[in-house]
């Protein structure tokens, strides 16, 4: 079981990685069903990656970033987005 510092540092990384996809999703000028269309998953899971109710298992991540042109760091929050 995870510590309660541990558990509070995967929670504020999945609050940047719903900001980063909604940030980069944005600056492609696409929906969401498109960017749903585009990694192959429902409408209803890019909504959620983008809430912060999941996050994104890896298969998808590393869709996502070949996509946007990003590295998973940058992704996740452990270096900066280029933005």
């Amino acid at each position: 079981m995870y510590s309660k510092n541990k558990r509070m540092a995967i929670i504020r990384k999945q609050v940047i990685i719903d900001k980063n996809i909604k940030y980069l999703r944005e600056q492609k000028k696409i929906s969401r069903k498109q960017l749903a269309e585009i990694i192959n998953v429902s409408y209803n899971t890019v909504c959620r990656w983008e809430k912060g109710v999941i996050i994104p298992d890896c298969r998808h991540l590393c869709m996502l970033c070949d996509f946007f042109d990003v590295t998973v760091d940058g992704l996740v929050g452990r270096k900066p987005l280029n933005k």
